[in-house]
């Protein structure tokens, strides 16, 4: 998805995401988008030329094929309550909240940006679960627990527990407080720039699965697992993913308002190995 963020009118939007980084719009492409938003081609080549706007319903028709996200919805349909209100006031209020979301983006951004790791660290963080796991735990109890009783629990040998705190201290990730440890921030950014470091992070934790679930004697009555292979049609597919990003956002919200005490790993694969 195009960051569209820095666009000034709903049409700007409209147009840098269906031009696609080219200079013209494609062959096809006003066809196509009469079909996403279920209108004449006519009708869209106005739209094209500033002549009328989309309706509300076009444009979450819209948002919805091009995978816009809550926030990028958001603003698109604030350009367009701006650009069709009657009054100055209610103009006003649309500008507002557009200077509103503007604002709560540059913070997450901000944000996003002070938790990425270096480069040169983030394929062996995310490469290997039982770096993730030692941040995970040292996130968890904080100074609660001492770092022996965390790698004890993890059943990560000493030696490799003390060089990952070592890496973990050298980036600024972890700071020790009389012998004990504490994070600098608890959300860790994936700026996902290297395919390769991706591909082993994913990797890592199936093969934990696997471990944890499948070859261990000791299997956790409390752990789910479930594999399928199933068929579908094309508007199902779309709309189960769209219930597991729905999921996704749901508990990740839930999560950052209740107190933790277990560390658990969540692995969703969903994809296409045949389609017309």
């Amino acid at each position: 998805m195009a960051d569209i963020y820095t666009q000034k009118t709903s049409l700007d939007v409209i147009l840098k995401v269906i031009k696609a980084g080219q200079d013209e719009i494609p062959h096809g492409a006003k066809n196509k988008l009469a079909k996403i938003i279920q209108c004449h081609p006519t009708y869209v080549a106005q739209i094209l030329r500033g002549i009328v706007l989309m309706s509300q319903e076009q444009a979450l028709l819209f948002c919805k094929e091009f995978d816009f996200n809550d926030q990028q919805t958001d603003f698109f349909l604030i350009l367009l309550n701006i650009e069709r209100a009657g009054t100055l006031a209610l103009k006003n209020y649309y500008e507002t909240k557009k200077n509103q979301l503007e604002s709560k983006l540059g913070e997450v951004g901000r944000s996003l940006k002070a938790s990425q790791l270096d480069e040169q660290f983030e394929e062996e963080f995310f490469s290997n679960w039982d770096f993730q796991s030692i941040y995970a735990a040292l996130t968890l109890y904080g100074l609660k627990r001492s770092f022996k009783k965390i790698t004890e629990s993890l059943g990560i040998a000493t030696d490799r527990a003390n060089y990952i705190l070592a890496k973990l201290q050298e980036f600024k990730m972890v700071t020790e407080i009389n012998g004990k440890w504490t994070v600098n921030n608890t959300k860790i950014h994936f700026n996902g720039k290297n395919p390769e470091a991706r591909q082993k992070f994913h990797l890592a934790w199936r093969l934990k699965a696997l471990e944890k679930n499948f070859v261990s004697s000791a299997k956790d009555k409390d752990n789910f697992n479930f594999s399928s292979i199933i068929t579908l049609n094309k508007t199902y597919h779309e709309k189960l993913i769209m219930m597991l990003k729905k999921l996704i956002q749901d508990f990740s919200q839930d999560i950052d308002a209740i107190e933790t005490d277990s560390i658990s790993v969540l692995n969703i694969d969903f994809f296409q190995i045949h389609k017309n």
